[in-house]
């Protein structure tokens, strides 16, 4: 059987549940599996600060993908080993388009959440992240230095994908654009993904992508299941999301990441 030496693991709608919890069952398997070796790292979109209650409860101390692979971090040096931001005319460009759209964006400076002004949106990701946000007024006025990431937050339907089309019409050929849960649009540098990252942080432990388990729910973790030796998509992605993977697993209410990493390193 093929020996598989490290496991990543997106956190929303893969490792924790709707209301943000992490179930003791997922945190015992993946306790066993770092005891037997197996390196385990979490590859998410959000950032450091929001991740890091997650990987202390799960004792990782491997380095973290945050920011969808823009960001990576050593958790326990703090130590961050990779970087790479958006370029600041790129940002302006960003975000003078959902100005003119009237879209509500954060922005990512230095793993701290700015907006321009506090609303229902703002309210709904810090409940989500855990993080407060500073309000420093119209970001376009504000915009001074290469943001991490930018995250748009659209809760109508019709003017999600207008604005999803806009931004990829006008920038996707200079920036990465993909989208997590149904409400979130997130953008980041030019080849920045989680699969990016992950190939990245596996080289530095000298392990091939072949002997990598990679596990993800939505969009935003496609190229890191795709690029992985066994890439398994949760129970609740997307149809889209579970016809690239390689394995299906249960749903993240009912321990698919637990389930499936007992399945096929625990047996």
């Amino acid at each position: 059987m093929k020996e598989y030496r490290m496991v990543a693991m997106d956190l929303d709608g893969t490792l924790i549940d709707e209301n943000q919890n992490l179930s003791q069952v997922t945190i015992d398997v993946i306790t066993e599996l770092m005891n037997r070796g197996v390196i385990c790292v979490i590859a998410t979109g959000r950032m450091f600060i929001s991740a890091l209650p997650y990987v202390r409860k799960l004792g990782i101390k491997k380095p973290v993908i945050t920011y969808n692979g823009a960001f990576i971090k050593d958790p326990v040096t703090n130590k961050v080993l990779h970087h790479k931001p958006i370029p600041l005319n790129l940002a302006g460009q960003v975000i003078k388009i959902t100005e003119e759209y009237g879209n509500h964006i954060n922005l990512y400076e230095d793993d701290r959440l700015l907006v321009a002004r506090r609303n229902e949106e703002t309210l709904l990701y810090e409940d989500i992240a855990g993080v407060k946000a500073r309000e420093v007024g119209p970001l376009s006025d504000y915009l001074g230095k290469p943001p991490t990431k930018l995250l748009i937050i659209e809760r109508d339907r019709d003017k999600y994908e207008a604005i999803y089309r806009e931004i990829r019409l006008q920038l996707e050929d200079d920036l990465a654009v993909t989208r997590s849960r149904d409400i979130f649009i997130e953008i980041m540098g030019k080849e920045i993904s989680k699969g990016k990252a992950l190939e990245k942080v596996a080289s530095g432990f000298e392990i091939p992508l072949s002997q990598v388990i990679a596990i993800g729910d939505s969009w935003n973790d496609l190229e890191m299941i795709k690029a992985a030796g066994l890439g398994v998509a949760m129970g609740n992605s997307p149809e889209q999301i579970k016809a690239e993977a390689d394995l299906v697993t249960l749903s993240n209410k009912e321990n698919g990441v637990a389930r499936i990493l007992e399945k096929v390193l625990l047996h």
